[in-house]
């Protein structure tokens, strides 16, 4: 349902989730140009607790052997479902490393275009179990109550610091959320 629409319903079915600790969001809107990606599948990872794991260790190891070094480029989990309406089996989420034109992918790595465009950009620090509220917080309040509407393109969340090196409370995640303005 587009935010439009949902904005006309009756208030009822707007109730809210008890468990959402609601908050208020000002996001930074950044346009970002297209990027390329290597990438990896994280399989089942709303069914299996170490499904990031495995997939991120991979991924760096190919990086590595491909020498990539991890400062200059960018950690990302890009999301083509919403666990909340795709059954969890089914969600497609990958681990994605920001990589320079040369690099060539094989096997269960491939190279991927996450789109350019408008983006809203939420900050979230702590642990990632954090970012379900943040998420819900973004598709119940944020986007219907701004003037803007999800694109038709992948979400997705860049890691600015890793959980190897700092405490789960000091983690930075920046969401990025497709949007553009409401046409009027």
């Amino acid at each position: 349902m587009s935010p439009t629409t949902f904005r006309k319903q009756p208030e009822e079915v707007k109730a809210p989730v008890h468990w959402i600790e609601k908050r208020s969001l000002t996001p930074e809107l950044k346009t970002i140009p297209d990027k390329k990606a290597v990438y990896t599948r994280v399989h089942n990872p709303y069914l299996h607790a170490d499904a990031y794991i495995k997939a991120w260790k991979k991924l760096l190891r190919f990086m590595k052997l491909n020498g990539i070094p991890g400062k200059e480029y960018e950690y990302i989990s890009l999301s083509q479902d919403i666990s909340t309406i795709t059954k969890p089996e089914h969600c497609r989420v990958y681990a994605c490393v920001s990589c320079p034109e040369e690099i060539q992918a094989n096997g269960i790595f491939g190279i991927q275009t996450i789109p350019g465009g408008l983006y809203a950009v939420f900050l979230h620090q702590g642990s990632y179990k954090g970012l379900e509220n943040l998420y819900c917080n973004i598709y119940r309040s944020w986007i219907p109550e701004s003037n803007y509407e999800l694109r038709d393109t992948c979400f997705f969340e860049k890691y600015l610091n890793s959980p190897d090196l700092v405490a789960e409370e000091d983690l930075l995640t920046e969401v990025y959320i497709p949007i553009r303005e409401i046409e009027n």
